[in-house]
């Protein structure tokens, strides 16, 4: 959750963060996915805030904060943290 503060923070729209927390949705879901006017109007955006909307719809700097590869790689590292720590206990 902090990477995704992170983002919207970095492009000064941290205040709808629980907006889109709210809404249901994550850095790896806007990742894959992108976002529409429609989902900017579902967390809150106001549509007179039109750079902070195209910026949000071009997903802008996002790949300073979260890539699906590191998600990917992320998972795999807790995967064997968990596999070693289940090999250790038996």
């Amino acid at each position: 959750m902090p990477t995704f503060k992170k983002w919207l923070y970095h492009l000064e729209a941290g205040v709808y963060l629980n907006g889109f927390l709210n809404a249901g949705y994550d850095l790896e879901f806007i990742s894959r996915h992108g976002l529409s006017e429609v989902d900017l109007d579902c967390v809150g955006i106001p549509v007179e805030k039109l750079g902070l909307r195209r910026k949000l719809l071009q997903l802008y700097h996002l790949d300073r904060f979260y890539s699906i590869d590191n998600e990917s790689d992320e998972e795999e590292d807790i995967d064997e943290e968990d596999s070693e720590e289940s090999e250790e206990e038996s």
